[in-house]
């Protein structure tokens, strides 16, 4: 029987992209997705809004058991998404979504 889990929620945030594949930091902001990093500077007609990369990770936890296959749907990662489990490159995706 097919079990949908959603992981929406309590993801960890950083726009310091260079630390891509080290630890969750204590510091980094905890959001919930779908989100937005220039919500509020993309907004304030400035101009100024971070164009940067950014970095959510989370961590999960799921015992796995022979023959059982897992999917992972993401609906939206704009503009150009990478995906990795346990520190290994999963899928890399350009384009709105």
């Amino acid at each position: 029987m097919r079990e949908i889990i959603s992981l929406n929620g309590k993801w960890a945030f950083t726009k310091q992209a260079e630390v891509a594949l080290t630890g969750i930091d204590e510091k980094w902001e905890t959001v919930d997705v779908p989100h937005c990093w220039n919500a509020v500077d993309g907004q304030d007609g400035g101009n100024d809004y971070f164009r940067g990369s950014c970095i959510y990770k989370k961590t999960i936890s799921k015992t796995m058991v022979e023959g059982e296959e897992i999917y992972l749907e993401i609906c939206g990662a704009n503009s150009s998404a990478d995906v990795y489990l346990n520190g290994k490159a999963l899928a890399h995706h350009d384009g709105g979504y």
